[in-house]
């Protein structure tokens, strides 16, 4: 190599690496130095924000629809069929209080209890006052279905088992929500609180159900909210085999 291309190159590392040296002392290079840095951290650490993908809801039951259900026949000891009634797609009031002239002494017998206010807190995490007010960010949910019955016998529906519940994906799982069951319903004569959730039809009667739940205003605004009628076999792991449900995504109204 020539002697004087040599010196060039060692005068110009020295000066590279003084540079370097003394940008540390200098504030504007020091910023710009380590704002170039933050900048390429930033931009290798920044996430990509995707979408979750929309769920499919091809095997609910939507407005305008009824899901065949099986009655409960007195005069009958085996199992019924599932076309025996069905159910109407519902209509959903919301309220922060006690709608409809329904007061906490109107709720189901073992909700007038202390124990039971308490048991409540504890196994869903929320409760209603002695007032019947719920907390902040909970609200009440007014259920009015029909049932009809197709079978030329008395029978009997039971209002205990739908519930509601959000879907968790494409195969059907889904999480329940909200009170497990009614805390208050229509046309109780409060003679036999066995049967309180039992409705009594005659004859290819149809009957209109008014229940109520409470449940958080998260769930009542997820856009993934159902009303389970028919729970099936099905757990909610199991997904939505032999399970029957509305989506109810367009409601609930206040």
């Amino acid at each position: 190599m020539d002697i004087s291309l040599a010196r060039k190159l060692t005068r110009l590392g020295i000066g590279l690496a003084l540079t370097t040296a003394l940008c540390g002392f200098l504030p504007s290079c020091a910023a710009d130095t380590a704002s170039s840095g933050k900048a390429q951290q930033q931009k290798a650490l920044s996430p990509i924000n995707t979408p979750a993908p929309a769920i499919e809801k091809t095997n609910l039951y939507h407005k305008g629809e009824s899901i065949p259900v099986s009655l409960a026949i007195p005069e009958r000891s085996e199992a019924g069929s599932r076309d025996e009634g069905e159910v109407s797609y519902p209509r959903i009031e919301r309220s922060i209080q006690l709608p409809n002239s329904i007061t906490r002494d109107d709720f189901f017998i073992g909700a007038l209890e202390v124990s039971s206010i308490a048991s409540m807190q504890e196994r869903l995490g929320f409760s209603f006052d002695e007032n019947g007010d719920l907390p902040t960010g909970y609200s009440y949910a007014l259920v009015t279905y029909k049932v009809k019955s197709h079978v030329g016998l008395p029978t009997s529906y039971d209002s205990g088992a739908p519930s509601f519940a959000i879907l968790n994906d494409n195969e059907g799982h889904y999480t329940p929500v909200g009170t497990p069951e009614p805390l208050w319903r229509n046309d109780w004569n409060g003679q036999n609180a066995k049967k309180y959730s039992l409705f009594d039809l005659a004859p290819e009667q149809e009957i209109e159900v008014s229940v109520l739940y409470a449940l958080s205003d998260e769930d009542l605004d997820d856009p993934n909210l159902i009303f389970v009628v028919d729970q099936g076999y099905g757990t909610g792991l199991e997904g939505l085999i032999n399970v029957k449900a509305f989506d109810v995504t367009s409601q609930p109204q206040s």
